[in-house]
């Protein structure tokens, strides 16, 4: 099959929005794109795209900047910078439609997300032999205006020559990159294990209880010492912004304001504000020793001072506290704790 037959299927089918690496097409149909001086067709992370007249590409950032190549048809880019994520309504960190906005343009819900009116927005219309290069971070909607052909090609994160946002993102702040901050620095993770281990010492408590048994107030000792290191950090990267903006840009959207379970957190956290207030005094031995404090916040400190872009910063850094959260209370706590403690 040639690339023209292939494409002519494409073409006829009503609805079809597909992309395959181009390392895993048949060789005849790479040989005829290699033609394309302007891009590497056997680079890894080059990608071709199909798409049918209407189809579209959600709002979404990726980490790592791209150029797209159009080769045929014609592609609208809807264009938003990092500043505009907590007026995009991003899932959450844990959710499988991360990076990408909950808001359907098609019909806004104007009460829900009160704030994407303020997006600013650059409209793109990429024709034949053009490149549209967008950065790091950068927000786009993409859709097709007819049967589209083209191809984009990401930089490879794991080389030192690549942009240097894109590197430090990339190195900094994925948990399983090789090369994160989690990966290379064990005084995260025994961070994250003591805070795990802080129960509220209730004599009635069974040491044998689940994890996922405790109540709110059960572990409100490490409901408060949580908020605090997430406050500290806030304070400690110049963060703006918000800690309880988190959850409602992120949460309270796509569940409301749920009432299971309010009175137990109310307790919970009424106890952790208690507790934060008796470490503070000295009523309270802080379980967690100065020393390994000050090495897991000079090592995120470290991490978040090399990205110089401020909305990136605050996409990371509300990232940065939704994995924390659920490293340390478990991913079904992360909302309730996020509308209710911080």
């Amino acid at each position: 099959m040639t690339f023209a037959e292939f494409k002519e299927h494409a073409d006829a089918a009503k609805s079809v929005y597909a992309h395959v690496r181009i390392k895993d097409l048949p060789k005849t149909l790479v040989a005829e794109l290699s033609p394309l001086q302007f891009i590497d067709v056997t680079h890894a992370q080059t990608t071709l795209w199909l798409g049918a007249n209407g189809t579209i590409a959600h709002t979404h950032y990726d980490m790592g900047p791209n150029f797209h190549v159009m080769l045929d048809g014609t592609k609208r880019f809807h264009l938003s910078p990092p500043s505009s994520h907590s007026s995009l309504f991003l899932y959450p960190y844990n959710h499988a439609k991360r990076r990408r906005s909950q808001v359907q343009y098609a019909k806004v819900d104007a009460q829900k997300f009160e704030d994407f009116g303020r997006v600013p927005t650059y409209i793109v219309d990429l024709q034949p032999g053009q490149v549209l290069y967008i950065p790091s971070f950068w927000f786009h909607r993409v859709e097709s205006l007819s049967p589209t052909v083209s191809l984009n090609e990401f930089l490879n994160l794991d080389t030192e020559d690549d942009y240097s946002l894109t590197r430090d993102a990339n190195w900094g702040f994925n948990p399983n990159h090789r090369k994160s901050v989690y990966q290379r620095e064990p005084a995260v993770y025994e961070f994250f294990g003591l805070l795990k281990e802080v129960t509220k010492a209730e004599e009635d408590m069974d040491d044998d209880r689940d994890e996922k048994d405790l109540a709110p107030i059960d572990i409100s000792l490490r409901l408060a010492l949580l908020n605090r290191t997430m406050h500290a950090m806030q304070a400690k990267i110049r963060g703006s912004f918000d800690v309880r903006d988190i959850w409602r840009q992120r949460y309270r959207p796509l569940w409301g304001d749920k009432p299971g379970k309010t009175k137990k957190w109310a307790e919970g956290c009424a106890a952790a504000r208690s507790d934060a207030a008796s470490v503070a005094a000295g009523d309270i031995d802080d379980p967690l020793e100065p020393e390994l404090v000050q090495k897991f916040e000079t090592a995120w400190v470290t991490a978040f001072e090399v990205v110089p872009i401020r909305g990136v910063r605050e996409i990371l850094f509300w990232d940065w506290v939704e994995y924390m959260t659920q490293e340390v209370l478990g991913v079904k706590r992360v909302s309730p704790f996020l509308q209710r403690c911080v």
